[in-house]
């Protein structure tokens, strides 16, 4: 069990290879995932040993925990609750 907090994607979203569009994935499908994201602390571990295990690489802890089978619940966010990864996400 877990959860995660997110938007619905606004925009069109393209899956991409060197530059070329492969296909155009289903808005209504996509959501963009936010922090913070909670998880039991024992399935977080199993997952981040068996990434490592696997060699998996991964851009966050939903996805550690995905690897291992749990299917996190998404919870809509704000738009205003902004993910700093760049320092342009810093104005």
């Amino acid at each position: 069990m877990g959860a995660v907090i997110g938007l619905p994607a606004s925009d069109t979203i393209k899956l991409v290879e060197k530059n070329k569009i492969i296909s155009t994935i289903e808005r209504n499908k996509v959501w963009l995932a936010h922090t913070p994201q909670m998880f039991r602390i024992k399935d977080l571990l199993k997952g981040y040993e068996f990434c490592k295990k696997n060699k998996l690489l991964v851009t966050d802890d939903s996805q550690v925990i995905e690897s291992i089978g749990i299917k996190p619940l998404i919870i809509e966010s704000s738009c205003k609750n902004i993910k700093v990864t760049n320092k342009i996400d810093i104005r």
